[in-house]
């Protein structure tokens, strides 16, 4: 009766294993999630306060300080462009947001580009709803992926303390 209980708590805690593996593969779609949170407020600041950049950057203030550090940067280098100010943030923030990949950073700092140079507010729209619809798109692509990589997480962990049960037997 021991070794069966013994053996049902190998597969339980490879089971619970494989569920821990699984939610830990999705802190990249999370981390892209808050960053199009950030971005429609930044939105909401820019078009409808009618603040300046880097007051609305500084007001958003999200993403462990990453809008904060680009509004601070902005206004320390009043010369800069929003892309280099995203670069100069990226490289203060990296060990904090290390989760997004190069192509989602670009992105950004072409979206803080087009922000600081756009005339108008039709040019702002455009940037802000290229930007979200891009990151969405992206959201809903690591959702699935990260979809069946639970899935085969999960299988591979309980095949794994099946068979440590059987060896075990």
């Amino acid at each position: 009766m021991l070794k069966i209980l013994l053996l049902a708590a190998v597969v339980g805690v490879s089971a619970q294993l494989g569920r821990l593996l699984s939610d830990g593969m999705d802190s990249r779609r999370l981390v892209l999630v808050e960053m199009v949170r950030c971005v429609r407020s930044l939105k909401n600041a820019l078009l409808f306060q009618g603040m300046p950049l880097p007051d609305a950057l500084m007001q958003t203030g999200g993403m462990d300080g990453l809008f904060s550090s680009c509004s601070l940067i902005m206004s320390l280098h009043t010369g800069m462009h929003g892309g280099e100010a995203a670069r100069e943030a990226w490289k203060l923030e990296n060990s904090r947001t290390p989760r997004l990949s190069s192509e989602q950073k670009q992105s950004f700092e072409f979206l803080m580009e087009q922000l600081s140079t756009g005339q108008n507010e039709f040019q702002l729209r455009e940037a802000f709803d290229g930007y979200l619809r891009a990151a969405q798109n992206e959201t809903a692509q690591l959702a699935k992926k990260q979809a069946a990589r639970g899935k085969l997480t999960k299988s591979l962990c309980i095949a794994g303390g099946l068979t440590a049960a059987i060896l075990m037997i």
